[in-house]
């Protein structure tokens, strides 16, 4: 080997200091060997047997480890609730089969009119607007009760695969 390359491989870890991965989509970077993180090389971190434990491939890139099935865990990408679409923030809370029933049914018992809401800045822009009959805090209380409900319904279908049908959350007029 020459003086020259022995030269450059003693500076190597200096050098990989600097040296920073750009991610993009994932796809060319290592997981585990490129330095594309405030850690740096997560093999340094985490060592070899970080593969095991983190159930990442020790060849994966960056998009490996973070698809669909990240961490090694199997995510269902679909809403546990009607399972129809993407579960979004939006449509878990908005525009989900079972949460529209609920909003329906606010709706109908609220003094003020409630809009339809099909996006969160509009939802946002009703909670924090007030009137007479329907102060903000209020608004934001009716929101907050319809939220905890929709999370809890949707963490007892995810966790325990049972439902409280929409009028079961619902008191009594």
């Amino acid at each position: 080997m020459s003086w020259n390359w022995r030269c450059i491989l003693r500076l190597r870890d200096l050098v990989s200091r600097f040296l920073i991965s750009d991610v993009n989509n994932g796809w060319t970077t290592s997981f585990w060997f490129d330095n594309w993180n405030p850690l740096g090389p997560l093999v340094k971190v985490f060592g070899r047997d970080g593969t095991r434990r983190l159930r990442i491939h020790l060849n994966a890139s960056v998009a490996d480890a973070c698809n669909e099935h990240a961490w090694g865990m199997q995510i269902q990408t679909s809403c546990c609730i009607c399972s129809t679409q993407p579960e979004t923030r939006d449509h878990l809370m908005l525009s989900c089969p079972y949460t529209e029933v609920l909003w329906s049914e606010s709706r109908r018992r609220f003094r003020d009119t409630v809009p339809v809401f099909t996006n969160w800045p509009d939802l946002v822009l009703w909670t924090s607007s007030s009137s007479n009959a329907a102060p903000s805090n209020l608004r934001m209380m009716v929101v907050q009760a319809l939220f905890y409900n929709i999370w809890k319904q949707r963490n007892n279908m995810l966790h325990n695969q049972a439902l409280v049908p929409p009028y079961g959350n619902i008191p009594g007029d």
